[in-house]
């Protein structure tokens, strides 16, 4: 905890003078302290609360800070329908993001069958009533695939894991973690409406296959066996492990189109910072799922099932484009640009590489002479690279 919190950000603030105030989460700081900056200070304020609502008193809180912001962003839906009882209309779902800065698919040897992320919460079942059943599930997996299944986050020293490491790790190495896996599992310690980890949006945007745990209100975001798999029981959880582990082509497909939704809905932390700064300056009156009109599950594929007769067959039916890109940090705006346009537009895939995605590959070290020249970063050698690569992923 930061002792006096509130009073150095007002402190901040004041000698800053900046032309927006950002909170995240929000801990420590009261909301009587951003209700000054915003109302005597002058200067707009928006939030993104990025953890589950259940812990007690926890929906109280979030209305008092919706109450003092401009905006507000919540992941899941018990404190929005808490402040719209309450008049409050400033409050706005958007399921959680990945951090696209840091996940993206990486060549990797599949060294791991399955990969568990996530903390055990001994002594953590008042607020997180599922997290018994979460531990029960790795209990079994942990006798039936023994080292096979990884097991990485604090807390599981009592349950003899014979595959379990409690070091954290940073976010570039998790990238690696799920591109190295064949399942990656997801089980939230939270099942609230609307809501799931940070690390199942990650774990999409690594364009890893994601089988996770139903939480209510998934059907609005995502299609079961088409972006990713979901299970409600443990005895149907292990089934589903023992059948994808057995059908690479059946993963490599599902883990496509999950990361493809989330490129194509802007669940990512680049998209939704934008999104918040402009909110906050008045640049932009639209709700996010306005600005992304996808953002919730649309109907093509049961449009697609009931499609007869003559006629143009759906666009789900037709060949399908694939748009293949690269730039250096600096041009990531203009390549967000490019890949909305081309989604709009009739392009059904996109494979966006970066410099992580061929920095120290041989192709790179044998380039290295080339790539000094700023022109086309190395005379655009690069496209033939990454068209190969595009093609091998597609196959």
């Amino acid at each position: 905890e930061t002792p006096n919190a509130s009073r150095i950000v007002i402190d901040e603030v004041q000698r800053m003078r900046p032309d927006l105030v950002y909170v995240e989460s929000g801990y420590n700081v009261e909301a009587d302290a951003l209700a000054f900056i915003r109302r005597v200070l002058g200067i707009p304020v928006t939030m993104w609360y990025g953890d589950p609502s259940s812990p007690p008193g926890e929906v109280d809180r979030l209305v008092r800070y919706a109450r003092a912001v401009d905006w507000q962003v919540v992941i899941d839906e018990t404190p929005l329908d808490a402040a719209r009882q309450q008049g409050l209309d400033n409050v706005e779902l958007i399921p959680f993001f990945g951090y696209d800065h840091y996940f993206h698919p990486a060549r990797a040897a599949k060294t791991i069958d399955v990969l568990f992320s996530g903390k055990s919460y001994h002594g953590g079942e008042q607020a997180y009533p599922e997290v018994e059943r979460r531990r029960a599930l790795i209990r079994r997996l942990n006798r039936d695939l023994g080292e096979r299944l990884h097991v990485r986050g604090e807390g599981w020293q009592a349950e003899g894991l014979r595959n379990w490491s409690g070091e954290r790790v940073p976010e570039w190495d998790i990238n690696t973690l799920n591109n190295s896996s064949r399942i990656v599992l997801a089980y939230d310690a939270a099942q609230l409406r609307g809501f799931t980890s940070l690390r199942s949006w990650n774990v999409l945007l690594s364009g890893a296959f994601l089988l996770i745990r139903k939480f209510p209100g998934i059907e609005a975001w995502f299609e079961n066996h088409r972006h990713l798999v979901w299970f409600e029981e443990e005895d149907e959880a292990v089934a589903l492990v023992e059948k994808y582990l057995a059908d690479e082509r059946a993963r490599a497909r599902i883990a496509r189109q999950g990361h493809r939704l989330v490129h194509e809905r802007g669940w990512k932390f680049s998209t939704l910072a934008r999104y918040l700064v402009a909110r906050g300056r008045g640049r932009e009156q639209r709700r996010f799922a306005e600005l992304h009109p996808a953002a919730r599950l649309n109907t093509r594929a049961r449009r697609t099932q009931a499609h007869a007769g003559p006629g143009p067959l759906p666009r789900a039916h037709a060949p399908r484009t694939t748009l293949v890109t690269f730039c250096t940090p600096d041009w990531t705006p203009a390549v967000e640009r490019l890949v909305a346009s081309a989604l709009a537009h009739g392009v059904t895939d996109v494979a966006r590489f970066g410099l992580q995605d061929w920095a120290g590959t041989p192709f790179y070290f044998e380039h290295l002479h080339l790539l000094a020249s700023r022109r086309g970063f190395g005379y655009w050698i690069w496209k033939t690279n990454f068209i190969r690569e595009a093609q091998s992923r597609a196959r």
